[in-house]
């Protein structure tokens, strides 16, 4: 719930921002229409694009697939939901493992923070370093069936380009790192149930949330278009959401 509620704030937000009624001159009409400056390469913004599925892979050598990792960890949002989220559920569930109060927000935040590391390290860096593919989600786009966008989206999960952009392999970086994160986690996590039975089962939902999550990475850039929203916000957003299992 605490998620859903973030997105529409901050969806919201942005749009309010952009249907603003102040009178456009000019000079900001030619602003807005011309196209954003283009990353500078090696930059954050650089290493965060998600080309297309059909245009020449951009492949990432390990140490900026390493710094692709830190600029997620490392983005003030990430700090922001992790104490967002931690406030929120230390006040709706005081009872829990982590304890009522402030030590109970700051445990959560600790561990919402460390899941967010091993995640970036073991599937972003590590893993797709190790079997040389690369760690970004592909879009299709538009001129695709809905249905072909939807199944190529979800079934990504399962696959990823290959550095040398000869084709797919299995997604190591997914499923390995998956199932890397959750059993660490095991160790960390206060009050978390134990098993392989249980393992297995958070892994799979984890697997399932990002498979969905692809989806709205599939159509996004056009949900900006259409909304004009705020959509570097929105997105940072949803991708801690798939991280809150």
């Amino acid at each position: 719930m605490l998620q859903v509620a973030l997105l529409l704030l901050f969806s919201g937000v942005g749009w309010a921002q952009s249907e603003s009624t102040q009178p456009v001159t000019d000079d900001k009409k030619k602003e807005v229409d011309s196209p954003p400056p283009a990353p500078s390469h090696g930059s954050c913004r650089y290493l965060w694009i998600d080309s297309p599925a059909e245009a020449p892979l951009r492949a990432l050598s390990a140490r900026e697939k390493f710094k692709l990792g830190a600029c997620d960890f490392t983005h003030p949002f990430t700090y922001i939901y992790a104490a967002g989220d931690a406030a929120v559920s230390t006040a709706v569930n005081p009872g829990s493992a982590y304890g009522p109060g402030m030590k109970g927000v700051v445990k959560r935040f600790g561990v919402d923070m460390t899941d967010e590391l091993s995640t970036d390290f073991f599937s972003v860096f590590l893993i797709p370093s190790v079997f040389h593919q690369d760690p970004h989600f592909h879009p299709l786009g538009q001129g695709h069936p809905a249905k072909r966008r939807v199944a190529y989206a979800m079934t990504r999960v399962f696959f990823a380009k290959r550095d040398d952009d000869r084709g797919n392999t299995l997604n190591f970086g997914e499923l390995l790192g998956t199932t890397v994160t959750s059993t660490l986690a095991n160790t960390y996590h206060p009050g978390r149930s134990q098993g392989s039975r249980n393992t297995g089962q958070r892994i799979a939902i984890s697997i399932a949330t990002d498979s969905a999550y692809n989806i709205w990475k599939e159509y996004q850039p056009q949900v900006e278009r259409k909304f004009r929203l705020q959509i570097s916000v929105v997105r940072r957003l949803a991708q801690k959401a798939t991280f809150s299992h």
